[in-house]
């Protein structure tokens, strides 16, 4: 009963960090300009192209699409397959885990993707940079 109540207290989700690497020539991003990124509306900022990734994790995915798409799963899903039909868009490639985003983000140039912000607890590392933090309200406890 104890790890029951401790498990419902326990917050959804850390807050979200959407980073890219150091090469990057941005230094930060707005929630406005995350949206449209993911939402394929554009692909360039101070015109640098740009590639975002997604998560294949539900859980930091729905609190991303709610909070900085402010769509659900399925109206993503359908606005991909839109894009994918009227334009040969393709959706952006979803990563399972904050190390394979990570890995992804350091292996090429001006690429975003989002993670846990607890994965980057401690100093960042040389090869990355955060361009935006993504608040996570928690979770309440239950009576």
């Amino acid at each position: 009963m104890l790890a029951w109540g401790l498990l419902l207290a326990a917050p959804l989700a850390a807050d979200i960090a959407v980073v890219t690497g150091k090469s990057t020539p941005i230094d930060a991003l707005d929630e406005a300009q995350a949206r449209t990124l993911w939402l394929g509306n554009i692909e360039r900022i101070d015109g640098i192209r740009l590639s975002v990734v997604d998560r294949s994790d539900a859980e930091i995915r729905e609190h991303f699409y709610h909070l900085v798409l402010h769509k659900t799963r399925g109206q993503i899903k359908a606005i991909r397959a839109k894009r994918a039909f009227q334009y040969a868009i393709a959706p952006p490639p979803e990563l399972p885990t904050d190390d394979s985003v990570l890995s992804w983000v350091r292996a090429g140039e001006n690429r975003l993707g989002y993670v846990d912000a607890a994965a980057l607890d401690g100093p960042v590392d040389d090869s990355l940079k955060i361009l935006l933090i993504v608040k996570v309200p928690k979770r309440s406890k239950e009576p």
